[in-house]
């Protein structure tokens, strides 16, 4: 989503090309949020799956204070963050965005982040 296109498709697949919930095709760059139940998860789940799918050497992976990972900035300059469902849901409703991505959400977080879009 980050690239606004999913580049594992091939260039005539129209599922390729990645369109917002208005219709208006993924501004690139753009900002998207991935969630994980907690940071441990981020590390062992979700940025190895990222990596998978991700091209090669488009992107840098940052490391929290902690030793977790916290953001990958694209090289088109989006941005993800890493976030942990552990937050307070107030956190969650003042972030903006483009996309967000849930890994086993709880209700109470997929709430959260819904009303502050």
């Amino acid at each position: 989503m980050c690239a606004g296109y999913r580049p594992w498709l091939e260039e005539t697949d129209p599922r390729r090309i990645v369109y917002l919930g208005s219709g208006r095709p993924m501004p690139v760059p753009n900002v998207g949020r991935m969630f994980a139940h907690e940071m441990k998860n981020i590390e062992e789940v979700l940025v190895p799956e990222f990596k998978r799918w991700a091209p090669l050497g488009t992107y840098k992976i940052k490391k929290g204070y902690r030793g977790y990972p916290e953001r990958i900035d694209m090289d088109n300059g989006s941005v993800i963050y890493l976030r942990a469902y552990k937050q307070d849901t107030e956190v969650q409703e003042g972030t903006k965005g483009h996309w967000v991505s849930f890994d086993e959400p709880p209700r109470m977080i997929f709430s959260s982040r819904r009303a502050g879009d």
